[in-house]
């Protein structure tokens, strides 16, 4: 259109059409009785103004960046991986719980995004930029206009992209990527593209603009405009003491789940320590297995002589496993499309082992992740989710399909939770890992009153090293003393 920019409420339909037949699904009963399961929550103190908005190169996902802004275009759909993020976040923060949510369908989605429940609008104001491949320029009122960078899945300023933020994706320099955004800018469908484009470019109309633009704060107070919107005046007269303190960095996760939670990888001697869990394509005798026996072998408190490594042939790698008790699986497959080396393993008991049941090996990170780790770490993971999802579905499809990989996809709780299809609390599924900072603090503190993080685990086995240690000498002085005794009555007897 021209003049200004149109604005899409996903989900809402015109006043005069039809209502549209649905069939039922498991979640309709829970999506009925959705907007009375609000509760009364405490406002959150109002946030900073963010704008004129400055990612210094690093940029947004769609969630940080609907959170910092209230901002979301319609490419993120709301049944999306990041779209149901965002319309949970909404919900939960204006007390709505989201029970079932596990259950529900492309459409649930989008009934839980609109104005009487999350009320999550997802703009229309963007447009594909001409000869790069699924790039999206992004625009809004009050000068905002962000470059959408597909495979880092992550939105930049016009700044960064100057600074050459998108020249490797685009396979191009910042004058290329420019150029190429400009070209847009140009062409009269989109004066609303060119009015902000302006304004972000311009330092001095930036921040002007930035006076009037909303950003999410608090209902209720002060200053705000009625809508969790808190402009610049009403934040001013605040005063600096009501602004919320920095938040405190969460403690370094132990477990290997804390760990996943948060994005992170998980070596492979980590996750046999705690999960007895190795597999045979690291070789028996490889720097993987060697770093495997290695750590099994200092936490049984017997550990290897440093020349092992260079002198030791691969057999005696082999014994050592089987004295360590390490017993190398065959359940894994190769991820050919993602890269040479990866692999998706699988653990047929992970649900007893109370571990995940399907994992990924990314050799350039040396690490096992798991879906719900690619999943948090977002522009930072070794591979896109979406295209692990992709590539293990393939796998588990392809003929012969390998052994084992369906029935532990069917119990692996990312697996599903990623997919929206996680079955009820009854139904046993493997750990999961798509929590987040807080399931991780969960996870170690439920370790650590188990007694089973790996620092407690290592000083446990120092300690039975030593109790054994020492029931040894004792025996063995029992012995000497016994033989003494023996050699004394002998003496008396003649």
């Amino acid at each position: 259109r021209r003049g200004g920019a149109k604005t899409t409420r996903v989900g809402v339909a015109p006043a005069d059409a039809p209502p549209a037949p649905r069939s039922p699904s498991p979640s309709s009963a829970a999506l009925g009785s959705f907007a009375l399961s609000a509760t009364s929550t405490t406002p959150s103190p109002p946030r900073v103004n963010p704008h004129p908005l400055d990612s210094g190169g690093v940029g947004w996902d769609a969630v940080e960046l609907h959170d910092l802004t209230g901002l979301a275009w319609a490419f993120t759909t709301p049944s999306s991986t990041d779209g149901r993020k965002i319309t949970r976040k909404a919900c939960e923060a204006k007390g709505i719980k989201m029970t079932g949510s596990s259950d529900w369908r492309k459409e649930d989605w989008i009934e839980a995004a609109k104005p009487e429940r999350g009320d999550v609008t997802f703009l229309d104001t963007f447009a594909s930029v001409p000869s790069l491949r699924g790039f999206r320029i992004c625009w809004a009122e009050h000068g905002v206009a962000l470059l959408y960078v597909p495979g880092k899945r992550r939105f930049y300023t016009m700044t960064d992209v100057k600074n050459g933020v998108a020249n490797a994706k685009a396979d191009t320099d910042a004058d290329g990527v420019i150029a190429a955004i400009e070209s847009i800018r140009k062409k009269e469908a989109n004066a609303s593209f060119a009015e902000a484009y302006a304004i972000a470019t311009d330092p001095a109309a930036a921040a002007a603009a930035a006076a009037a633009a909303p950003y999410p704060g608090s209902d209720d107070a002060d200053g705000g405009d009625g809508l969790g919107l808190l402009t610049r005046e009403g934040e001013a007269s605040r005063g600096a003491t009501d602004r919320p303190t920095k938040r405190q960095p969460a403690p370094e996760p132990q477990t290997c789940v804390a760990k996943w939670c948060v994005g992170r990888g998980v070596s492979a001697a980590a996750f046999h320590a705690e999960y007895g869990v190795h597999f045979d394509f690291h070789g028996p005798a490889g720097v993987i297995s060697q770093d495997v026996v290695s750590a099994a072998a200092e936490a049984a408190g017997s550990p290897l002589p440093p020349s092992a490594v260079i002198e030791w042939p691969k057999q005696r790698w082999v014994d050592a496993m089987e004295e360590h008790g390490i017993e190398p699986s065959g359940a894994h497959a190769p991820l050919s499309s993602i890269g040479r080396g990866w692999k998706v393993c699988w653990v047929g008991d992970a649900v007893e082992r109370e571990c995940p049941a399907v994992c990924i090996w990314a050799p350039e990170e040396n690490a096992y992740y798991t879906l719900g780790s690619l999943s948090a770490a977002g522009a930072k993971a070794p591979a896109p989710v979406e295209a692990a999802i992709r590539a293990i579905v393939g796998v588990a499809k392809s003929t012969p399909p390998p052994k084992g990989l369906k029935a532990a996809l069917t119990t692996d709780n990312d697996f599903l939770t990623l997919l929206g299809r996680k079955p009820s609390e009854e139904t046993p599924t493997s750990v999961g890992t798509t929590g987040g900072e807080m399931a991780a603090v969960v996870a170690d503190a439920a370790a650590a009153k188990a007694g089973t993080l790996p620092s407690q685990l290592a000083a446990r086995k120092v300690e039975e090293a030593e109790e054994a240690e020492e029931e040894e000498e004792e025996d063995e002085e029992e012995e000497e003393e016994g033989g003494d005794a023996a050699t004394a009555a002998a003496a008396a007897a003649a």
